[in-house]
């Protein structure tokens, strides 16, 4: 059952970025969860669902260079194996898996196509930021 609550916002660990989030995606992967296909126990005692977004970098923890505060990213895989996804305000998670979203390209089109997103920005070099081919 969903239930809406108020959490504490996280701290970034070491390693990791926090995100202020902006778009919440729905991935097939949190449909499975949710209907109980992966398996029929809650994997944590508080979920919060969803495993796609897009926000702003707003605080990082240790090793973690500063300069990506205000960076805007997409977020992939964000509750998997973990007891806090993207349907939240923000939320904290391994740098690697905020990947800059570049100006182009539009938050809530990410959303929409988020597998897109990770295969282009793995293979096409004009979805990767800084670039001024992506339209």
């Amino acid at each position: 059952m969903l239930q809406l609550a108020e959490l504490p916002d996280p701290r970034a660990a070491a390693g990791e970025v926090r995100v202020r989030l902006r778009w919440s995606g729905v991935n097939p992967s949190d449909v499975k969860s949710c209907a109980g296909l992966r398996s029929s126990a809650m994997p944590f005692p508080r979920v919060v669902p969803h495993s796609d977004g897009m926000g702003v970098i707003d605080a990082v923890g240790d090793g973690v260079s500063p300069t990506q505060i205000g960076q805007r990213v997409w977020l992939w895989n964000a509750a998997w194996g973990r007891a806090f996804g993207t349907a939240a305000e923000c939320i904290t998670l391994p740098e690697r898996q905020a990947v800059a979203l570049p100006a182009a390209v539009s938050a809530l089109l990410h959303c929409l196509q988020p597998g897109v997103f990770q295969a282009a920005s793995a293979h096409w070099p004009c979805f990767r930021a800084g670039s001024s081919a992506a339209s």
